[in-house]
């Protein structure tokens, strides 16, 4: 019988490039956003500038073809509250069950310019599937 040990998978550093997000044997790179899409800084930007995620348009779900986009603010200023965000949670989490044929790489949503901490943001995502890939800074918050 083969027992699942760990039902997690990590990657560690910065992903900057397409390169970045194949080697670790993933399609989409997820990011945290705003409801008006404005992707000006952090892993926003790194989406738009690199994975083809619109400035403007939509700030929830598949962007383009190798991003999406879970919010954690409103507007680029104004945060949402950790209700508001497990909700877009649950909607990726049930989106990378439906699109299981693709691996989700997911930066540290949230725990940048939007103010959570690891400890705030992570345990959301308990229950992802196993085709989701997390920043090893999470481990903690998720096992």
């Amino acid at each position: 019988m083969i027992k699942l040990v760990n039902q997690y998978r990590y990657f560690e550093g910065i992903v900057t490039s397409k390169e970045d997000l194949f080697s670790v044997g993933a399609d989409v790179f997820v990011f945290g956003s705003n409801l008006q899409a404005i992707h000006g800084s952090g892993s926003a930007k790194v989406a738009k500038e690199v994975f083809g995620a619109p400035n403007r348009g939509s700030g929830y779900g598949f962007t383009s073809d190798n991003s999406y986009a879970i919010p954690t603010k409103i507007t680029p200023y104004e945060q949402m509250s950790i209700e508001e965000i497990t909700g877009y949670v649950n909607g990726f989490k049930s989106d990378a069950c439906t699109f299981n044929l693709d691996t989700f790489l997911v930066t540290q949503v949230g725990c940048g310019l939007a103010g959570y901490t690891a400890k705030d943001i992570a345990p959301l995502f308990k229950g992802s599937p196993i085709n989701c890939i997390f920043d090893i800074a999470w481990k903690e918050y998720l096992e």
